[in-house]
């Protein structure tokens, strides 16, 4: 099914709209994602990996208003204290933000 208008544009989530700087960005920073998963699933297991991944990179983004470049700049720059509450909740499947 098509819509009205949508067919001879161009796919929104294509890579066509991006820089080649912007790419490498992005290739960059899945690689460190991926890495990290690697890292957390050999420790616990996938399901968790893929949160403490997801919740520091969106914390970064909460927390500093931009993109981290890698896992490990958002690891970092997060702090002993605040990526140590991530970890635990995920552990403990609590949700990130300590609102109770």
């Amino acid at each position: 099914m098509k819509f009205k208008g949508v067919e001879n544009k161009e796919r929104p989530f294509s890579l066509n709209h991006y820089s080649e700087e912007q790419k490498v960005m992005f290739k960059k920073r899945q690689e460190s994602k991926d890495k990290a998963t690697e890292f957390f699933t050999e420790l616990y297991n996938q399901s968790v990996a893929w949160g403490i991944v997801a919740n520091v990179m969106t914390t970064y983004i909460t927390l500093n208003k931009k993109s981290a470049e890698t896992f490990e700049q958002a690891w970092n720059e997060l702090g002993y204290k605040v990526v140590n509450e991530i970890v635990l909740r995920v552990l403990q499947n609590l949700p990130v933000n300590a609102k109770d």
